[in-house]
């Protein structure tokens, strides 16, 4: 009898061990963008100022919106679905750009990512850097899905629509 005990618990102590061993360690996501989504489209520097008060509007609309979306990553996006988050790098000479981070995690206030922009006036980035943040440095947010269309992205809708027409657009940063 008291081999069976000590064989049962050799085993119950062993397999946790074995399990633990063979699960593989947590690594990034993998992002998943559609060929039909459209293309982030920079935009030069030009009047800045004025451009950041005409997005104001987008971002507030984002930030309203960003708890439903950070709340469904927690629980599990459908597959093939990848939370962006849109934040602005700055560098140590004051430059200042916007940029997308595919999001690995959320936790305790604070977003890992990995930078998705390629970044063309901010040094000390690259593209596919892994990025840290505080979910306060969120500017705007976009859930792409696998058939091309996005969730969110107010700023970047606004954006393309401004460029295609050169007059800010109505309307598209409503929620």
């Amino acid at each position: 009898m008291r081999v069976l005990v000590l064989a049962f618990l050799a085993i119950v102590v062993a397999v946790p061990g074995c399990a633990r061993a063979r699960r593989p360690e947590p690594g990034p996501a993998p992002v998943h963008v559609a060929p039909t989504a459209p293309r982030d489209a920079p935009i030069g520097a030009g009047d800045s100022a004025r451009l950041m008060a005409l997005l104001e509007p987008c971002r507030r609309a984002a930030l309203a919106a960003w708890p439903g979306a950070r709340r469904r990553f927690l629980v599990g996006l459908p597959p093939q679905q990848t939370l962006f988050v849109t934040t602005r790098l700055r560098d140590s000479v004051g430059r200042m750009e916007q940029v997308f981070v595919a999001v690995d995690r959320i936790e305790n206030g604070r977003i890992t990512g990995r930078l998705w922009s390629e970044v063309m006036r901010v040094a000390g980035y690259r593209r596919g850097q892994q990025i840290p943040l505080a979910e306060a440095d969120v500017v705007d947010w976009m859930i792409s899905r696998p058939d091309g269309s996005e969730e969110g992205n107010w700023m970047g809708k606004f954006i393309d629509a401004y460029q295609a027409t050169g007059t800010p657009p109505a309307g598209v940063c409503s929620p």
